[in-house]
């Protein structure tokens, strides 16, 4: 079973306590609750500061006198002091915590965009007339340009900006990327910014099997199995149809050489087609399907005819309820309307050229449209070729949908589709058409809208400081309590901490017997 470790590192604070938001599951009122820690961890070298409250340098002991509310209201923008205002600052150094920390994309939740760029929500860069250094203050989140423009009208206020997220300049270095005419059209360079894909995320490529030795495949190639025979598939020297596709998903991004797939995740054969008869059937696809699902596959490409099955939905919603998994099915080549049923479980891809126009056949079984026609990808015989069909458009768009997994690997297979859709361009009448279904897919917004949907850190006040942190309550959840000196540790375990529930809130005590300096506390959580 799949384990994910969340870390969130708490501030104790006067009157203050930040805790990493989780989704909550009730518990009873005022009970206290035996909860096994979980293993003690290496001591981390990288921590988090959410909501800054010291002045501190790494080293020194933090004491009560020294811990303060840093958050500037917008009043106080206004009207504090030069020397008041600029002790509510702290450094580049301290505001840096936050973005080196353990979770720092769940952190910086791109729900605020300046000029199309993310910034760090509640955080803004201010040059003070009389420091040569730049400083960091903390403003209420969704206020970061209304607090610029007061910071601006003060005359000790030599500047004052977002902390905008800046990016790697990255450009595949693959020599056949130029010919891939679909990654400009779709916005991957802009895309893979956010993430490259990996490894954690399978896509089962059902068809004959690709060459699984191709130089610009192998590496991001896993043995898969031959449903027809009930053997493991090791080897094969491919055929174009699968190859092709298999490239379109997954070729080796920024390996210098070849082209780029949609990401680097894991493609596997699934091999539907028996060699002796040469025919395939629903039956042959639809064991191809709960074979992936059985085996933890979360993304099926299915370039094949038969969106129109009733017994392929029932597979798919299979795959969606085992793995919160996506089956993605060919639209169909040709150009006219198929008298297919709108199934919710199969995702059928329609084809576009270069020109955004399609290409391929339209219905109510179309659910997106992405490039296809004259595409350039892996072929067999460790070659490339161009070719066209809905058979290539589909794996790119698993492609992608399995990147956007590797985002936030927490999101299920339909809130993956919800920002598919969102995020689609529409090219045809408003909201969803047979023509186009909801849209060519935009992958640079898709990527984007799911690093968005990463949680991030709040803040909130307590009547009384504590001992301890507090958080969202998990039944099942495996805590641990760490406390430390100082924000740069090193973290010492508490054993036997105290938790206490209130509804759906966790609080976490250490156990005190003489008094001591004020204390960061951090908690660490398994998810069953």
């Amino acid at each position: 079973m799949h384990r994910w470790l969340l870390t969130g590192i708490f501030l104790l604070l006067v009157g203050g306590w930040i805790f990493f938001h989780q989704p909550a599951s009730p518990a009873s009122a005022q009970t206290t609750v035996s909860v096994t820690p979980g293993p003690a961890l290496p001591s981390p070298t990288r921590s988090l500061l959410a909501d800054p409250h010291f002045t501190a340098s790494a080293g020194q002991s933090v004491t009560s006198t020294n811990i303060q509310s840093k958050k500037v209201t917008a009043e106080e923008l206004t009207h504090l002091s030069t020397p008041a205002l600029a002790a509510r600052s702290i450094s580049l150094e301290e505001a840096g915590q936050l973005k080196h920390s353990e979770i720092s994309k769940r952190l910086l939740a791109m729900n605020y965009f300046s000029a199309n760029r993310p910034y760090t929500a509640g955080l803004v860069l201010v040059g003070f007339r009389s420091a040569d250094e730049t400083r960091a203050l903390f403003v209420e989140e969704g206020t970061e340009q209304a607090a610029i423009d007061s910071l601006l009208k003060r005359l000790d206020i030599n500047f004052a900006e977002l902390d905008t997220i800046v990016t790697r300049q990255f450009y595949a270095n693959d020599p056949g990327y130029n010919q891939q005419w679909h990654h400009e059209k779709i916005g991957s360079r802009r895309a893979w910014d956010y993430s490259r894909g990996n490894h954690t995320v399978q896509i089962a490529i059902l068809d004959a099997p690709f060459q699984m030795n191709h130089p610009d495949l192998v590496a991001n190639t896993a043995a898969g199995f031959d449903t027809t025979r009930n053997q493991p598939v090791t080897s094969s020297p491919g055929i174009t149809h699968s190859t092709v596709g298999a490239g379109m998903a997954a070729a080796v991004l920024h390996n210098i050489q070849g082209v780029a797939g949609a990401g680097n995740s894991v493609i596997l054969p699934v091999d539907i087609e028996n060699d002796t008869t040469l025919s395939v059937g629903i039956v042959d696809l639809a064991n191809g399907i709960r074979w992936a699902a059985n085996n933890g596959v979360r993304v099926v490409n299915v370039s094949w005819d038969g969106a129109y099955s009733s017994t392929l939905n029932q597979e798919g919603a299979n795959l969606k309820q085992k793995n919160s998994g996506l089956l993605f099915m060919a639209g169909v080549n040709g150009n006219s309307r198929l008298n297919y049923p709108a199934h919710s479980n199969i995702i059928a891809v329609a084809m576009t050229d270069t020109n955004d126009l399609r290409r391929s056949s339209w219905g109510l079984h179309l659910d997106f449209i992405a490039p296809g026609w004259e595409i350039f990808s892996t072929d067999v015989g460790s070659s490339y070729a161009s070719d066209s069909g809905t058979s290539y458009a589909t794996p790119l768009l698993t492609g992608i949908a399995a990147l956007l997994m590797s985002i936030n690997p927490e999101l299920t297979g339909d809130q993956i589709y919800q920002i598919l859709v969102e995020t689609a361009l529409d090219l045809g009448t408003t909201g969803w058409d047979q023509f186009y279904g909801w849209g060519r897919i935009d992958f640079a917004r898709a990527a984007r809208k799911t690093f968005g949907t990463l949680p991030h850190a709040k803040v909130q006040n307590l009547a009384q400081a504590l001992n301890g942190i507090q958080t969202g309550y998990l039944p099942g959840v495996s805590y641990s309590l760490y406390a430390a000196e100082s924000l740069m540790g090193p973290w010492e375990l508490i054993n036997e901490p105290q938790f206490i529930t209130n509804e759906n809130v966790l609080t976490i005590l250490e156990p005190i017997v003489s008094p001591h300096p004020i204390r960061f506390y951090k908690t660490e959580l398994v998810l069953p």
